[in-house]
């Protein structure tokens, strides 16, 4: 049985880590068709561009000189449509020859929304939620607002990825063809939300229809890649956290704790240098890490990781620092509620700082307990989050969907 796994990119954030790894190491027979390829693997492919398509990237390249840094599909909202995908998938034999087309993230303006009708005429089709778009107007997160449970396409984040502050706001239409999409294809689609927090969010959605099939299962990492060294000996806490410039990642929270807190701890910094200078007793600065020893390693060289995400689904780099017997003190949104749940981490609401400030202070000075909590942890990803576990439940579902056919 052959799979085309369908995303964005190869690499890159993690539902690009999640499609890479499962069609390398899964053991089955898959490939994976990018929008752009960004890694030299022979099992992976790159959509064919049209003339179209071709035209759109150098008019791109122009804005982007002129310091307009979106595409002309964001702009005009037209991410979803005219990319002709139909069309180059059946000119693709990784396509013909496929028996499912597991798709990933299909926004970007690459995937036409209508493929998904021809597609499921053809094929069976899994679909692995990894943030909100499918249930959306068009956002990736939508930062707590419901509109989208009560089929309102809007929000006030247009200004996030992948969106980007569209000229002509279509997010009303997008979210109703959703849902008579995916009502059409309901017999030939199986959704499939990582966590389940976003299986709740999509069962609760205005584009959900009972007829949907809907099967949850986590999002996963090798343990066996990040193992505990149980090496922490050390005296001075140390803290690791992950800055960056996405409105996703709660930067504005890294600053406020970090510029307040006092004592004696060390602060690693994976990213771009804090907007305020932090309080630590030193800190040290790493750049991003795409190497799984390199980052096993680090998360093995401190005791917290100070998660501040406003938004995520099931966030592979808190399952990987957990395994590696790291405590992690996480925002209380999406799926690190469930990761970091029953002991296995330290929970903060993002809109309350302060508290993010008092938590942490009392972490700091509890490091025999922090360490335990890590330990705890590590048992718990090996039992209940290795990709081993993650692959044969897709394995099942794979056999359930071509008995089904």
């Amino acid at each position: 049985m052959k799979i085309l796994h369908v995303n964005t990119y190869d690499s890159g954030g993690g539902a690009e880590q999640f499609s890479y790894d499962f069609v390398h190491f899964s053991g089955m027979d898959c490939r994976l068709l990018v929008k752009s390829r960004r890694t030299s693997s022979e099992k992976v492919i790159e959509l064919p561009s049209s003339l179209l398509d071709q035209s759109l990237s150098l008019a791109d390249k122009v804005l982007w000189k002129a310091g307009i840094k979106k595409t002309l599909r964001q702009i005009f909202s037209l991410g979803e449509e005219f990319n002709f995908t139909v069309r180059k998938l059946r000119e693709m034999k990784a396509y013909r020859e496929a028996g499912i087309i597991h798709l990933h993230n299909i926004h970007g303006g690459y995937f036409d929304l209508d493929a998904l009708i021809d597609i499921a005429a053809e094929k069976p089709i899994v679909w692995s939620l990894h943030d909100m778009w499918a249930l959306t107007g068009g956002e990736a997160f939508t930062f707590g607002d419901e509109n989208y449970r009560k089929g309102i396409g809007t929000t006030p984040y247009d200004y996030a990825y992948p969106l980007y502050n569209p000229l002509i706001d279509r997010r009303q239409h997008y979210i109703e063809k959703k849902k008579k999409i995916y009502k059409s294809i309901s017999r030939n689609i199986v959704f499939v939300p990582g966590s389940n927090w976003l299986r709740e969010c999509l069962t609760a959605s205005s584009v959900y229809d009972h007829s949907m099939n809907v099967k949850m299962i986590h999002e996963c990492i090798d343990s066996s890649a990040f193992i505990n060294k149980h090496g922490r000996r050390w005296e001075t806490p140390r803290v690791l956290i992950i800055n960056s410039d996405s409105p996703f990642k709660g930067s504005d929270i890294l600053d406020f704790v970090f510029s307040r807190i006092k004592g004696d701890f060390d602060l690693h910094i994976i990213g771009p240098p804090l907007r305020t200078k932090p309080n630590s007793k030193k800190a040290v600065y790493h750049a991003y890490m795409n190497n799984k020893t390199d980052l096993c390693n680090l998360f093995n060289e401190i005791d917290f990781l100070f998660f501040s995400s406003r938004a995520e689904n099931f966030p592979l780099t808190v399952l990987a620092a957990m395994s590696c017997g790291v405590c992690v003190i996480g925002s209380s949104v999406g799926g690190i509620t469930e990761q970091l749940q029953d002991g296995n981490g330290i929970l903060f609401n993002p809109d309350n700082p302060e508290e993010a400030i008092n938590i942490t202070k009392a972490s700091l000075e509890n490091l025999h307990e922090a360490r335990k909590t890590g330990e705890k942890a590590s048992v718990t990803v090996k039992t209940r989050y290795d990709v081993r576990t993650m692959y044969a439940a897709y394995e099942n579902l794979y056999g359930e969907v071509i008995l089904k056919k």
